[in-house]
This record gives structure tokens, sequence and C-alpha cells, in this order.
């Protein structure tokens, strides 16, 4: 009875934690798949990546030897590859959309819908460039772009001055 009882216990323990090892394992493979596809990006412009930050869906990151900033993102099995050399930058924001709803006849609610990192560029008539971090159309909730974006544009911003 001992055996049988220590023997159900572990297969019920190996059966709960399968899932949390696959999906720690899948997460880690996606991590790691989205960071090589940022490596190959600056290895293209002979750049190396000194600083990075990964999200689910994408990662940023910047060679701050060479002031380039590197971006990748992967959405319904499309690939987004964007860079910047932070020297052609005169300032870096965090951009966020709103939109409102009207909840009752007296309460309105915030809604972000786009979460982004805008550069302005030296040159006067060149439109801003943006890395989309957020889109409420493509994800369903928003996690933590805010402070990424925010963050980003405070290191950026360091690099510029």
């Amino acid at each position: 009875m001992n055996t049988g009882s220590a023997t159900i216990g572990a297969i019920i323990t190996i059966i709960c934690v399968l899932p949390f090892l696959f999906m720690y394992m899948s997460k880690t493979k996606k991590k790691k798949t989205a960071l090589q596809t940022l490596q190959q990006l600056a290895s293209k412009h002979d750049c190396k990546i000194s600083q990075y930050d990964f999200l689910d869906h994408m990662v940023i990151g910047i060679d701050t030897d060479k002031k380039c900033l590197f971006f990748t993102k992967k959405e319904n099995d499309e690939n987004t590859n964007q860079f910047i050399d932070l020297q052609t930058v005169s300032m870096c924001y965090p951009n966020k959309a709103l939109r409102t709803i009207i909840v009752s006849d007296k309460k309105k609610n915030s809604v972000i819908e786009r979460v982004e990192l805008c550069f302005e560029s030296k040159t006067n008539n060149v439109l801003p460039t943006t890395f989309e971090l957020y889109n409420e159309k493509d994800n369903v909730q928003l996690r933590t772009e805010i402070l990424l974006s925010d963050k980003w544009a405070n290191l950026i911003n360091a690099q510029l001055a």
C-alpha cells in the first residue's frame, strides 16, 4: 500500500508540474529566438547588442558604442525588424495614443490604443520614426509596455546627450 501511494503521488506531481515546465521551456525558446534575430539584425549593421529588453512578442536592444538601436517584433508569424542610427536622432519620447469611451452620462474612461517610442530626426523635414510596442488591435492585454517605453526613452536620450 505504501509503495502504491508513493507511486500515485509521484505520478500526480509529475502531471501537475509538466505543463509549467513546458510553458517555461517554450518561453525560453521564444526569447532565445527573438534575441538571435535581434543580434543578426545588429551584426548586419556591424554592431553588437550591449543592452536589451524582452517582452513576449518583441525585443529592443542598443549598441552603446556605435549608438545604434534595434527593434524586432513578431506578430502573426511575421517579423518586423527596425534599425535607427541614433546619431541622426535629436530626441526620443514615448507616445501613448488614447481614446475615450463614454461609460455613462457622467463617466468617461480613457483606453490606451497604442504605445510607441518616437524618434525625432535632426533633419527638420523628416517624419518621426516609431517603434510600436503595443497596439490594442494586435495585443489583448497591456503589460509593461508603458514602463518599457519610458525606460528606453530615458536610456536613448542619455545616449543622445
